[in-house]
């Protein structure tokens, strides 16, 4: 299954599942012309820029984003592009009705599983989000936000997929991770294997 097909397939089970509602965002960021669509431009440490899909993901093959913070906000754009890389071979499949991902997400990833600015806080006794100090969670359907006096932190499920091939749906997670004041921000797809609801999950960087 190609990009565009996988994008076309998922689109068509979530409009068969009206129990299930994804945020009309999602919708809008997995549309068909998904790969030739404009963004706005960004650098590369080799120099190259890129202003679509195509042209990230042929950058990425051989360099890293350039890291200066406007750089790495415009970047933000192109998660929906390293999304398609994630499901052109994968088998998508349907939401379970009536499932919390928020919520699951809050309570069971373990979020030193990857770099986040979250990482200072974490330790053997608290390591997923709804164990911060900050218990007002704000929790949907498939995002889980959390925000304090210096920093906003989500979590979104984009995407239920067999990503790795192995017959198990993995979960696919957009990271944002922003300072409110200060030059940090960071944008990353999280990919969840063989995820089990009630059980610590981890997350890795499939795009790094």
């Amino acid at each position: 299954m190609d990009g565009s097909h996988a994008v076309l397939v998922l689109l068509l089970l979530l409009v068969m599942v009206p129990t299930v509602t994804w945020s009309e965002q999602t919708d809008r960021l997995f549309s068909p012309d998904l790969a030739s669509v404009t963004r706005p431009p960004v650098r590369f440490a080799s120099g190259a820029t890129a202003s679509n899909c195509e042209q990230y993901l042929q950058a990425k093959r051989t360099s890293v984003l350039a890291e200066d913070v406007n750089n790495i906000r415009q970047s933000a754009n192109y998660l929906t592009c390293d999304t398609l890389a994630l499901l052109q071979h994968a088998k998508v499949s349907l939401p379970v009705a009536g499932q919390d991902y928020g919520k699951v997400l809050a309570e069971s990833l373990d979020l030193r599983s990857f770099p986040s600015s979250l990482a200072q806080m974490l330790d053997d006794n608290r390591y997923t989000l709804s164990q911060l100090d900050n218990p007002a969670l704000q929790l949907s359907n498939e995002v889980v936000s959390y925000s304090t006096d210096e920093l906003n932190f989500s979590l979104q499920l984009m995407a239920l997929a067999d990503a790795d091939g192995d017959g198990v749906d993995d979960w696919i997670v957009w990271m944002s991770d922003e300072a409110k004041e200060g030059n940090y921000a960071d944008y990353e797809v999280l990919l969840i294997h063989d995820p089990q609801p009630g059980k610590v999950m981890t997350a890795a960087l499939p795009n790094h």
